[in-house]
């Protein structure tokens, strides 16, 4: 077969395995590769796992190595600023097993963050425009939301088990409920491991929708609108404020560019889009508005809602022991991915799970010392810098900096986009997004 051929044998191919990787990144679905069980600490935190998305991301990998090989190139790595800070940060996090608590964990860790690195740079390499994830994000939206809306308005699991689904009940110690009235409410999980992930990443799918739903006209703009209407709903129904947080400053972040480049037409269909996301919220949220008020604290809910109450507590007190960590270990932290077991050794009766704190920022200066984090805070305000000197306008552009702009939010409320496989393929994905932006404007413009 001749090299052109081959070459484009294999794009179609990474094409098809970054469509899956995409559709699969909220499942829990996964193989355990090495049961380390450690004290009461969640296994999660301690096993060696390989999720299917994992898989995908490998056979991405592998074809992209082959097609660079046929065509005898190496790959663009343009910005080269953003991609040497984040080769660095790689580099710190990896060096942070040498004094790990648990130097088998940290290695297995930094494994898959080289996996992501290497994500990254064929993000990069292949000019993923936001238009290319349309339709996969769409599937993924629309199977994720069905299954979550299921969940809620049924309070049990829809009986998909074989896809990685959660066995749930709202009676049952441990499973994420909202309470109301004496009530325990069932959170939507989909085929995720925790609401608070499946919030967040409906949170990037609703925001990919809603900007080509802005930027699209026709029969594919309505089907794809009907998906970010019901990630709408089943992001609602996740109860995950971080992810309602970031939604909502991503829109106001778009609205305040459209507004100062003039860009009054695509204003309108934004805010057409938004009145329609509200009145298909409107049903699920006024038949059951004691549920919405108490995650945002109604009636005192911060302070006489158990539930609230523990939720809170338990972020402010890992907040606390992780800056302490950090104190104690200020150079290479206690080990990239370690902090669970740290958290262990220095809080010996913490009165909560022992998990990883719930900021990334924190989590890296915890794990990876006072250099891993200056360089991942560097990774989060670059991009920013080129956007602020280039007075970015684009519509595409716009929407790469809202995604940006929420990965960032939720990373200061929860810690799944610096530790976890979901939230990680979704930030190295929005960095990558940002790097060919950054790299090609006038691409973007034109898109």
């Amino acid at each position: 077969m001749p090299g052109p051929a081959v070459s484009q044998f294999l794009i179609r191919a990474e094409r098809l395995f970054f469509a899956a990787a995409l559709v699969a990144s909220p499942f829990r679905l996964r193989a355990v590769l090495a049961h380390r069980p450690v004290g009461t600490i969640y296994g999660d935190y301690t096993d060696f796992l390989f999720f299917i998305s994992d898989g995908c991301v490998l056979l991405l990998l592998t074809a992209w190595g082959l097609r660079l090989v046929v065509e005898k190139r190496a790959p663009d790595v343009s910005p080269k600023s953003l991609t040497f800070v984040l080769l660095a940060f790689t580099v710190i996090a990896g060096l942070s097993s040498i004094v790990s608590v648990d130097r088998a964990l940290s290695l297995y860790h930094f494994l898959r963050l080289a996996s992501m690195l290497g994500f990254f740079v064929w993000v990069v390499d292949s000019h993923i425009r936001p238009a290319r994830l349309a339709w996969p994000v769409a599937t993924m939206v629309g199977i994720q939301a069905l299954v979550g809306i299921q969940q809620f308005l049924s309070g049990v699991d829809a009986s998909l088990q074989p896809l990685g689904e959660y066995e749930l009940d709202p009676a049952w110690p441990g499973v994420s409920i909202v309470s109301a009235g004496g009530e325990r409410w069932l959170r939507a999980y989909g085929l995720s491991d925790h609401p608070n992930i499946l919030g967040g990443l409906l949170a990037f799918g609703t925001i990919l929708l809603f900007l080509h739903g802005i930027r699209s006209t026709g029969f594919e703009a309505s089907i794809l609108s009907g998906a970010y209407l019901g990630g709408l709903i089943a992001m609602a129904v996740t109860f995950s404020r971080s992810a309602w947080l970031a939604f909502m400053v991503a829109q106001v972040f778009m609205a305040g560019v459209l507004v100062a480049s003039r860009q009054f037409g695509l204003l309108k269909r934004q805010a057409a889009l938004l009145a329609l996301g509200a009145a298909a919220l409107l049903p699920i949220v006024g038949s059951h508005p004691a549920l919405f008020s108490v995650r945002l604290g109604g009636s005192n809910a911060f302070q006489e809602v158990p539930q609230e109450v523990q939720s809170l507590g338990e972020r402010a007190l890992l907040n606390v022991a992780a800056n302490e960590m950090f104190v104690k270990s200020p150079i290479l932290g206690v080990g990239l991915g370690a902090s669970p077991q740290a958290l262990a050794i220095h809080r010996a009766t913490l009165s909560t799970h022992y998990q990883p704190p719930h900021n990334a920022l924190l989590a890296a200066a915890a794990e990876t010392g006072i250099f891993g984090a200056a360089v991942y805070a560097l990774l989060l305000g670059l991009p920013w810098l080129y956007f602020i000197a280039r007075q970015e306008a684009s519509v595409a552009g716009v929407g790469v900096y809202a995604l940006l702009l929420a990965a960032t939010l939720i990373g200061f409320f929860d810690y799944y986009t610096w530790l976890l496989a979901p939230g990680r393929f979704w930030q190295y994905l929005i960095w990558g997004l940002a790097a060919v932006q950054i790299a090609r404007p006038s691409e973007a413009a034109d898109e």
